[in-house]
């Protein structure tokens, strides 16, 4: 069974991912090395993130780490949004593995 999990009211909300559909995702070559390290000794059904039984909690645009990242990032880039949320962020990330697949 395919699961996903996503922030709903402040809480990790476990369910199906939209359509009920199976998804790929496309991981970039230089990930590879990183991304065999986290499944190691990982069994199939287990997360390839944290201990493998616990879903990690997902940062906020709140979170103080991304307001200062987003701060950092616009002293040297004024062309930055203010309001700019890990959403978008999630959304730009998707569109560029799109495009890098279809390359």
């Amino acid at each position: 069974m395919q699961t996903n999990a996503v922030r709903a009211g402040g809480h990790i909300v476990i369910g199906s991912p939209k359509g009920y559909e199976m998804r790929s995702v496309p991981v970039p070559a230089f990930l590879e090395a990183s991304q065999t390290d986290q499944i190691a000794g990982k069994q199939r059904n287990q997360l390839v993130f944290g201990n493998g039984n616990i879903y990690l909690d997902t940062p906020t645009h709140c979170d103080v780490w991304f307001a200062g990242a987003r701060k950092r990032a616009r002293l040297t880039d004024s062309s930055i949004p203010i309001g700019l949320t890990l959403h978008d962020l999630r959304h730009t990330a998707a569109s560029l593995a799109i495009w890098a697949a279809q390359t």
